[in-house]
């Protein structure tokens, strides 16, 4: 701890006292004046404990305990929200006036198990590219995964702890792919870091504030106030999007003061580059599987479906693995599966992973390295095809709900205007898509995919990490080099620095 953050906290520690009694006063008016603010936690955490219950332990043999689990755990989440209420206020003001870190940058995950995805690749080119110069940090919110990755040399804290908070607080930059439900006061905690939205996925699916499944907004007035107190959907500082169509598209999904428009991050792997830290969190024994395949002139198709909620039909209740698998034996082909990572499916005895032809790629892990190895992409509404659109391979589409997505979920393009390949509607139109695919049947579909891919990528060249960095710089440092130690304080933030021209364009591997 250095000494002008020993200052800040000796001043500030009898305020933020004073203000936690003060914010335990006005919880106590609440409870006395406000019964309908109780009737709304009541009613969320009850709800809470029944998803508890049935989700998580309705597998196991002990009738009376995963019960008594539930209720546990939905009693320590209200605890926890209860705090919420009374440390967002002194946390927010905390966080304004505490000292930046040099170079500290926080990542929150989407997941709690999974290291993937932007923040994975872009946490790779900070330790390469300037080691020592920047602190990146990964707050995870599952112990074991928190071991996992220091066991990698992966700095991360786990949340909710004393270190996690500490590292909010003195965080420069706070960058994150999703809403980050799980992660709730971090919006009070980081409030005077920059605050960058990378998103998920480059995609045509309704998202964030306009994702009519999203919790945003749709817990009455006082829900969403007190969403909004503790910090939960913050108002972003830069939201990345990957072309202007896109910023177009979605700019009403996000709160937001400025945009950066940038490729993603996840997609420089799949140009020509070598890093020991892209295999960690894929699959293993699968990688290698496809590796092999690849190598002696198999042909390698990728199913990689998006998520259904329960009570949908989910993509292997849909899809005949069975039949797949004769036909990969017959045509001498590898299928390779990858669910979403929220997917429920666990495959049974006597299933079609029996086949040597058909292999499961483990839903929580990273599927990017093995994207290369793919001759052939099936998906349905995935963003994931957009990034496997750049190495101009064949995509099938098998869209088998697509009216009923489409009603509860909404697009914000024609999905046949954005789908640039055989769309499939039952299993028997998949299988002679497939077949044309293994065959090598001319594949008629290449400038329909560049259309596309013009359509929402302004950036393809792999630099898209080096730009977010450029971009970054300029939050943390001033023209002269210096380090920015009180971003929090500017009425607006700093103009970024110029991101540098991109390289003469790399080709996908």
């Amino acid at each position: 701890m250095d000494t002008i953050s020993a200052i800040v906290i000796g001043v500030m520690l009898p305020l933020f006292l004073s203000s936690i009694a003060m914010v335990l006063g006005v919880a106590l008016l609440f409870h006395l004046s406000h019964r309908r603010l109780m009737r709304h936690l009541s009613s969320e955490f009850g709800k809470l404990r029944q998803e508890i219950a049935a989700e998580d332990f309705a597998e196991s043999a002990a009738k009376g305990k995963p019960a008594a689990r539930g209720r546990i755990a939905a009693l320590r989440r209200l605890l926890w929200a209860l705090i919420e209420l009374v440390l967002a206020g002194p946390f927010r003001l905390l966080s304004w006036v505490m000292p930046k870190k040099p170079g500290s940058i926080v990542m929150i995950k989407r997941l709690a198990h999974n290291f993937d995805g932007n923040l994975k690749y872009y946490y790779d080119h900070l330790t390469q590219v300037a080691p020592g110069d920047y602190e990146p940090c990964v707050l995870v919110t599952d112990r074991d995964f928190h071991g996992f990755l220091q066991s990698q040399g992966i700095h991360s804290v786990y949340y909710p702890s004393a270190a996690a908070f500490w590292a909010l607080l003195r965080a420069q930059i706070i960058a994150t792919e999703s809403n980050v439900n799980s992660v709730r006061l971090w919006g009070s905690l980081a409030a005077g870091a920059v605050k960058y939205q990378l998103w998920h996925g480059n995609g045509f699916k309704n998202v964030g504030l306009i994702n009519p499944r999203a919790q945003i907004g749709n817990k009455g007035v006082i829900g969403n106030v007190i969403d909004r107190y503790v910090g939960l959907y913050p108002k972003y500082d830069i939201v990345v999007f990957c072309s202007q169509h896109q910023e177009k598209a979605r700019a009403a999904a996000f709160d937001y003061r400025h945009s950066l428009i940038n490729g993603q991050a996840r997609n420089d792997i799949l140009f020509a580059r070598d890093s020991i830290m892209d295999e960690i969190g894929s699959d293993g024994p699968a990688l290698a599987r496809m590796r092999e395949a690849h190598a002696r002139g198999m042909k390698v198709v990728l199913y990689s479906p998006t998520w259904r909620p329960k009570g949908e039909v989910q993509p292997l209740d849909a899809i005949r693995l069975d039949a797949i698998a004769q036909m990969a034996e017959r045509e001498n082909f590898l299928f390779v599966y990858k669910l979403h990572a929220k997917d429920k499916f666990k495959p049974g005895k006597g299933s079609a992973l029996d086949s040597p032809n058909v292999v499961e790629y483990d839903k929580r892990a990273d599927i990017y390295p093995a994207m290369g190895f793919a001759d052939c992409m099936i998906t349905d509404y995935s963003s994931i095809y957009l990034d496997y659109i750049i190495l101009d391979r064949p995509i099938i589409f098998f869209p088998y709900d697509l009216e009923n997505y489409i009603a509860v979920r909404g697009f914000a393009h024609d999905y046949d205007d954005v789908t640039p390949g055989e769309i499939c509607r039952d299993q028997s139109a998949l299988e002679m898509a497939i077949r044309k695919v293994v065959q090598g049947a001319e594949d008629a579909w290449t400038a329909e995919r560049q259309q596309v891919l013009e359509l929402f990528y302004d950036y393809v060249d792999g630099q898209s990490s080096e730009r977010l960095l450029a971009h970054m710089r300029g939050y943390m440092q001033h023209a002269d080099g210096r380090p920015r130690r009180f971003p929090g304080w500017l009425g607006q933030p700093p103009a970024p620095q110029e991101a540098p021209l991109p390289a003469p364009p790399a080709q996908p591997v």
